[in-house]
This record gives C-alpha cells, structure tokens and sequence, in this order.
C-alpha cells in the first residue's frame, strides 16, 4: 500500500493510478479526492483486522490487547496521518469518530465478558 510505504502526501492520485493501472480519471470516477481513498482503504483494512481479530477470540482479553497493539503499531504512518488530516477532511472526521465508538463498544463488550456482565 502506497500511503504505508511512501506516504500519504508524498504519493499522489498520478501514483496511484500507475500502480493500479489505470488512468487518473478512473481513480476520480469512484473517489472524489484522495482523502476518500484513503477512508476506503481504512475500511477495508478495518474489515480484515476485525476478521482476524475474531480469530483471536480463543486467547484472553490481555492477549487479544496486545494483538490489537502490535496491529495499530504496523499501521502508524496511516494512524498519524488520520490524526493530521482531521482538521482539514470532513470524509477522514466522520471515518475517525465512528471508528472510535466502534472501538468503545468493542472494548467494552470485552470488558463486560470478563466482569460477569455488568
């Protein structure tokens, strides 16, 4: 993934499209910007991390903790450049909060697991 491996604002929509290999116009025909992209990637990285991470269901809560750490560390760059693009891309704002209440309830879905329900 180019945005892990050169960076979010080092790669842009030319770059992108030559990887794939398509013209530019056919990135902007399903994405109206990069920061579009990028929350289509998120979502789908997302969508496999929660698949493995129901994998993890058998082991228990501190080791699935620290999966979900070691998980979060191999995304940093995308991690940081979520945070410095809030301020200025509503689509990224909207993608950040859900993933956080989604992230709360997780938690404390676990967390009710192992108190016994309360």
């Amino acid at each position: 993934m180019l945005f892990l491996t050169e960076g979010y604002d080092a790669t842009s929509i030319n770059r992108i499209a030559a990887e794939a290999q398509v013209a530019p116009n056919t990135i902007y025909w399903y994405f109206k910007n990069k920061d579009e992209l990028l929350v289509s990637i998120l979502n789908a990285e997302l969508t496999k991390y929660i698949n493995e991470y129901i994998l993890q269901s058998s082991k228990d809560l501190s080791e699935r903790l620290i999966w979900v750490v070691d998980q979060l560390q191999l995304v940093d760059q995308l991690v940081s450049t979520v945070h410095a693009r809030l301020k200025f891309s509503p689509e990224l704002k909207e993608w950040y909060e859900r993933f956080h209440v989604m992230v709360e309830a997780l938690l404390r879905l676990e967390l009710q697991k192992i108190g016994g329900g309360r």
